[in-house]
This record gives structure tokens, sequence and C-alpha cells, in this order.
């Protein structure tokens, strides 16, 4: 079991944004009053699971999106709670028949969020 101590201590890779706030980890982080150390920003899921597999960095990811990345990462339990979210997924149309896309997509969407802390939507855009 991970410790918010061991957590913390770790080099950090986050998607998005550098608002402080926009996500539900930061958000939980600032209600604890602490900080994590972010070495890199990127812009996406698949980029954050990249360097989380080749860098000593920690990603913290939906543990499904890490199951379906089938990358030779582990998975451990947050020290400490965080709000649920919307996972969103959008793809180009020319990826509908690859078979590799196709078994994420499935990955993703065909199972219940784990421990009813996440939410999956499976909306189509555009």
């Amino acid at each position: 079991m991970a410790t918010i101590e061991r957590y913390l201590a770790c080099g950090h890779v986050v998607v998005g944004t550098s608002v402080p706030g926009f996500s539900s980890v930061q958000r939980a982080l600032v209600r604890l009053d602490r900080s994590r150390d972010v070495r890199a920003r990127v812009p996406s899921l698949l980029l954050a699971l990249s360097m989380a597999a080749e860098t000593d960095l920690v990603a913290t990811l939906p543990a499904r999106v890490v199951r379906a990345s089938g990358l030779p990462l582990t998975t451990r339990p947050l020290p400490f709670e965080v709000e649920p979210f919307t996972l969103h997924a959008a793809f180009h149309p020319r990826t509908t028949t690859d078979p590799r896309h196709r078994r994420i997509r499935e990955s993703l969407f065909s199972k219940p969020a784990a421990r009813g802390r996440s939410r999956i939507s499976r909306r189509p855009s555009g």
C-alpha cells in the first residue's frame, strides 16, 4: 500500500493543463494542503502512459486505461480519495476497424467503472 509521502516523493507526469485545481487529483491534493513534483505535462493519456512506461515518472491515471494500454505498468490505489470523473474517448473514424484500437475501446467501455469511482461516457462525438 502506498503512503501519501511515498506518492509525493515521486516525480510525476500529468495530463493536461497547469491550471490549479483542474484535475480531481490536484483538487484532492489542495484539500490535503499537499503538492506533487510535476516534472512533465503532456496533452494526452497515451503520452503519459508512454512516459510512465519508459521513465521513472509516475502517472496518476484510471486503472482501466493502464490495463487497456497493454504496457508493462503496475497500478496501485491512490493513498487519498479523489472525486469521481468522466473519461471521454475521441478517435478518428479511420480507426473504427483497426483491431488494436477496437480492443482498447472495448476494454475501456465494456466493464463497469472500478468501485463506482469513475464514470465513462460512450457517447459518439461529431
